[in-house]
């Protein structure tokens, strides 16, 4: 296994979206969360995640062009409403970190980064599971979404559709996370010594470590904070 190119190591990773998730909804100048944006629209190119991008853009875009529109209105009701456009656009931009870390970074690598932080097991089993848990689920939904049209569902009713959705996915939901527990167990997370009962740190082939990517990375994420102190 070969970290992709420009990759960072996952604990810079999760440094720079606390900080940087921290930064975009702290109120600030708006060049702090466009380079935010643009960082976030950068990464996700980067990594090919193109369907991520146009909804992080559409989202980001739409929502403070229309706030911005609503609040040169000048209107009491207008401009209520654009201001609360513009705070649901600052809240996209931790969405669109968290998609970048998501698309940049493999379970196992993520697995790995924890565990050289030294975190708890008891920590690490549950965040792995979720990480895995959220995608499959998703697919699952699609896959749900897909059958129902085959069976010509797209003449439902909104109601009668969710329902349709609805029921299929959560027993689905309930046999993933078995599942995906059972997987996790059997790859030895949650591993404990037979003789003392203290937990094991199982190898990984994950490839961690801090490289140039690191660097460049943490260096781009320095220019939101720089402008937050400057602007």
């Amino acid at each position: 296994m070969q970290r992709r190119l420009g990759n960072a190591d996952p604990r810079t990773k999760l440094g720079l979206l606390m900080v940087l998730g921290i930064l975009a909804l702290m109120p600030g100048p708006a060049a702090v969360a466009a380079a935010i944006f643009v960082l976030c629209a950068a990464g996700l190119a980067w990594f090919r995640s193109w369907g991520m991008l146009a909804g992080l853009t559409a989202a980001y875009i739409g929502l403070s062009a229309a706030g911005a529109g609503l609040v040169l209105l000048a209107h009491p009701v207008a401009t209520t409403i654009g201001v609360g456009l513009l705070v649901a656009a600052k809240y996209t931009l931790p969405v669109g970190l968290a998609l970048v870390f998501y698309a940049s970074t493999r379970g196992s690598e993520l697995i790995a980064g924890l565990r050289a932080l030294r975190l708890p097991e008891a920590l690490v089993l549950p965040v792995a599971v979720t990480y895995r848990f959220i995608p499959t689920v998703a697919a699952e939904g699609r896959a749900i979404i897909a059958a129902i049209r085959l069976r010509g569902g797209s003449r439902l009713g909104p109601l009668t559709a969710l329902e349709y959705v609805l029921a299929p996915l959560i027993t689905s939901v309930l046999r993933i996370g078995d599942e995906l527990t059972a997987a996790s167990l059997t790859r030895g997370l949650g591993a404990r010594r037979p003789a003392d009962g203290t937990a094991v740190r199982p190898t990984s082939i994950a490839p961690i470590g801090f490289t140039g990517a690191d660097l460049l990375w943490a260096g781009l994420g320095l220019i939101p904070a720089a402008l937050m102190l400057t602007v």
